[in-house]
């Protein structure tokens, strides 16, 4: 603090403290007792987050898993869709339920695939 601060601060304290010892009796009983209740009544904060009370822990947590859960909802929305869900419906359930046979045992399966994979990158190409 410089000089003039230092001044002005201390005309301030001297003019606060004058008006306080100008004030009647009856108003300063009113402030002091205004000022006790104030200071012996419990604050906002003291009553929400004492030991036993979990409701802002829960709160917070709560909101966490939120925030969080919208975040990755939110950014899987741009991800590209499955090939599966491309493909052409009839085409998908047959490859869903299958003729009781293995993938891997019919070769067709594999030719049918390749064909069906070369047609939807023109498709996306062009």
């Amino acid at each position: 603090m410089n000089q003039h601060d230092q001044e002005f601060e201390q005309r301030v304290k001297s003019a606060l403290d004058t008006s306080v010892t100008t004030l009647d009796i009856d108003t300063r009983t009113r402030l002091a007792t205004g000022r006790a209740q104030a200071l012996n009544s419990k604050s906002f904060f003291k009553g929400w987050f004492t030991e036993g009370n979990r409701v802002p822990t829960t709160a917070l947590a709560a909101i966490a898993a939120l925030a969080i859960t919208l975040s990755v909802v939110y950014h899987h929305q741009d991800a590209p869709a499955p090939r599966i869900a491309q493909l052409d419906p009839d085409i998908a359930l047959e490859i869903l339920l299958g003729d009781g046979q293995q993938a891997d045992s019919d070769p067709d399966f594999y030719i049918v695939m390749e064909a069906m994979l070369i047609e939807e990158e023109e498709k996306n190409a062009g």
